[in-house]
């Protein structure tokens, strides 16, 4: 915050205090996307929920061809940095952000319907337990607790995010979230519980169960 900029993926991007500062973590989630999709045929949407800076959407529409990204936050100010570093690292054209409480406004907006599908949905949704924020390190308490609480057990964004991500996704689809180390048994039986089959996990650099995905094979 104090230079208001950061690297990520090789990039460089502007962050305030209106957004979380991206992760070297996240990185893994970005290639585990351009590694997934590399079987699927062009051209490609992806969806990215609370996207934050920007990050994950922006490095996607960067470094994969022939793509659209829908891009969705909560916060207008979140929002308005996205759009920020879009246009710094010339993606503008090949990203739609849009303001929208998870999925609960996206299908309001002109060109998106119920017959929307995306053929990916990825999302680093906060995940923090509420009652872990006031302990975490003092650095970390600078940033949004919007982008950090993730509810009573951190799984708050989870449970709602897997359910209607059914309706927006192509048969095929798939759905990609960052975890924290504590979330892996219980995310993976959501997305059993919804019908999501071939569930896999990456660990991060750590050896920490940090990307979990699954197909919509509906």
């Amino acid at each position: 915050y104090i230079i208001g900029e950061t690297e990520f993926m090789g990039l460089n991007f502007f962050v305030n205090r209106d957004v979380l500062i991206p992760r070297q973590e996240t990185e893994i989630v970005v290639e585990t996307v351009i590694k997934l999709l590399t079987s699927y045929q062009l051209p490609l949407t992806i969806l990215d929920i609370g996207t934050g800076s920007g990050n994950i959407a922006i490095s996607l529409a960067k470094y994969m061809e022939d793509v659209k990204v829908f891009a969705t936050d909560i916060s207008r100010d979140a929002l308005k940095i996205a759009k920020k570093n879009a246009k710094f690292n010339n993606v503008s054209d090949k990203i739609i952000f849009l303001y929208s409480n998870l999925l609960s406004q996206f299908s309001e907006y002109k060109g998106i319907n119920s017959e929307t599908k995306f053929d990916l949905i990825v999302s680093n949704p906060p995940y923090i337990k509420s009652s872990e924020i006031d302990t975490l390190q003092e650095e970390i308490r600078f940033e949004p607790r919007i982008a950090l609480d993730g509810g009573e057990d951190g799984l708050k964004f989870y449970t709602k995010i897997i359910p209607m991500s059914k309706k927006f996704l192509k048969k095929n689809g798939l759905l990609v979230f960052e975890i924290g180390y504590h979330h892996l048994q219980k995310v993976k039986e959501l997305l059993k519980e919804h019908g999501f089959k071939n569930i896999e996990t990456i660990k991060d650099y750590l050896q920490i169960e940090r990307v979990i995905y699954g197909q919509n094979c509906n």
